[in-house]
C-alpha cells in the first residue's frame, strides 16, 4: 500500500513541475513576442537634427535683420546686414587716392606734351639759325658776288632818286606851311618820308660799300662764332629730350600705382559683400527676437542666428528607471505633443538612438523618481 501511494506522490509533482515550466515557457514567449508600450508623461525637448549658428564674417555694426524667430529660409536668403566703418573708410581713401593718381596723370601728360612742343619749336628754331649762320659763313669765305654789287648799285640810285624826290616835296610843304597852305600835321609827314628816304640812302650806300669791299677776318670770326653759339642752342634743345624720359617714367610709375590701387579697392568693394550674411542652409530661424541685435555692434566670429534645418528632428526625452529593461536601440517610438490647436494632440513616429547611461533624480510629489534621459530619436511627420 505505501508503495502505491508513493507513485501517486510522485505523479502528482510530475504533473505540476510540467505545468510550471510549462507556463514559464509560454511567459517567456509572451514577453519575446508581444509588444510593451512603455508610456511616459514628462518633460521632453524636440531640436532639429541639423542646426547651424551663423556668425559674424566681420567686425561692424548691424544694420538691419530681414528675419524673424520662426521664419522660414531658403539658402543664400540675406539674414543680417553689417555695416564695417572701417572698411568704407578705405574704400573712400582707396576712392581718393585713385582720382588724385589720375589727376596726377593727366597734368602731367598735358606737362609732357606742353613740353615736347617746346623742345620741337626750339630744335626747329635752333637748326635754322645754326642754317643761316653756317650759309653766311660760307658767303664771307667766298666773298662777294659781282650781282651783289650791282645789285647794291641799283638800291642806291633807286634810294637817291627817291630822297631828292622827298627833299623837293619837303621843301615845298615848308613854304605852303608857311603861307599857312597847309597844316601841322601835313607838314610832320612830309618830314617823316624825307627822314625815312634818307635812312634807306645810307643803308643803301653802305651795302654798296661793304659789297665792293671784301669781308674781312673780323666778319669770318664773327660768322664762326655765330655758328658755335647756333650749335650749342641746338644740343641744348636736342639735350631736353631727358626731359621727356622723365615725364615718361613719372607717367609709367603712376600707372603702376594705379593699377595698384584699382586692385585694392576692387578687393575692398568684393569684400564689402561679405557684409551681408546669408542662409547657409534651408530651414526656419531658431534664434527668438533677432530683431533686438539691429544697432549693436558685433565682432568677427559672433554668433548672429541660429538656423535649424526642419526636415528632421531630434527628441530628448525621459522614462522610469523601472521601464528602462523594455527600451532598446532601434526600437520606434512615438511622441504625443499637447500644445496644439483644441487640445488635440499630435502624434510623431521616430526611433531611438541613444540611451542615457546613468540616471537623472528629480522631484514628483514627495518622492524622487530615477528618471532616465533615454533617447535621441529622429522624428518624422
Amino acid at each position: 500500500m505505501r508503495k502505491i501511494r508513493y507513485c501517486k506522490i510522485s505523479h502528482i509533482y510530475r504533473i505540476l513541475l510540467l505545468l510550471f515550466f510549462s507556463l514559464l515557457i509560454c511567459g517567456f514567449v509572451f514577453i519575446c513576442v508581444v509588444s510593451i508600450d512603455i508610456i511616459t508623461d514628462a518633460e521632453a525637448t524636440i531640436e532639429t537634427k541639423t542646426c547651424i549658428n551663423v556668425k559674424a564674417q566681420v567686425d561692424g555694426l548691424i544694420k538691419g535683420i530681414n528675419v524673424r524667430g520662426g521664419s522660414r529660409v531658403r539658402k543664400g536668403d540675406i539674414l543680417v546686414h553689417i555695416e564695417k566703418q572701417g572698411r568704407k573708410v578705405d574704400i573712400n581713401r582707396a576712392e581718393s587716392q585713385l582720382l588724385s593718381l589720375n589727376t596726377t596723370r593727366s597734368k602731367t601728360e598735358k606737362q609732357l606734351q606742353l613740353t615736347q612742343t617746346d623742345i620741337d619749336n626750339k630744335i626747329a628754331i635752333a637748326e635754322a639759325a645754326l642754317d643761316s649762320a653756317e650759309a653766311r659763313l660760307s658767303k664771307l669765305k667766298k666773298g662777294p658776288l659781282r650781282e651783289e654789287i650791282d645789285v647794291a648799285r641799283e638800291l642806291v640810285r633807286k634810294t637817291e632818286i627817291q630822297l631828292k624826290k622827298s627833299d623837293s616835296d619837303y621843301k615845298d610843304k615848308q613854304k605852303a606851311y608857311k603861307l599857312e597852305l597847309i597844316p601841322l600835321s601835313e607838314l610832320q609827314d612830309y618830314k617823316y618820308m624825307f627822314n625815312l628816304a634818307r635812312s634807306e640812302y645810307k643803308i643803301a650806300r653802305k651795302r654798296l660799300s661793304l659789297a665792293k669791299n671784301k669781308y674781312t677776318e673780323e666778319d669770318i670770326e664773327s660768322a664762326r662764332a655765330e655758328v658755335r653759339e647756333a650749335e650749342i642752342r641746338l644740343k641744348a634743345a636736342q639735350g631736353r629730350s631727358k626731359e621727356i624720359e622723365i615725364l615718361d617714367n613719372k607717367i609709367k610709375d603712376i600707372d603702376k600705382q594705379v593699377e595698384v590701387v584699382s586692385s585694392e579697392l576692387i578687393l575692398l568693394k568684393d569684400r564689402l559683400t561679405e557684409t551681408k550674411v546669408v542662409s547657409p542652409i534651408d530651414g526656419i530661424v531658431l534664434t527668438n527676437n533677432p530683431g533686438e541685435l539691429t544697432g549693436k555692434f558685433v565682432a568677427k566670429g559672433e554668433t548672429l542666428l541660429k538656423i535649424g534645418d526642419d526636415s528632421a528632428f531630434v527628441a530628448k526625452s525621459k522614462v522610469l528607471e523601472e521601464d528602462i529593461p523594455f527600451v532598446k536601440t532601434g526600437q520606434e517610438a512615438k511622441l504625443f505633443i499637447k500644445p496644439f490647436p483644441h487640445g488635440e494632440y499630435k502624434i510623431f513616429k521616430g526611433l531611438v538612438t541613444d540611451i542615457a547611461t546613468e540616471s537623472e533624480k528629480e522631484e514628483q510629489s514627495s518622492l524622487k523618481a530615477m528618471m532616465f534621459q533615454i533617447f535621441t530619436g529622429v522624428i518624422s511627420r
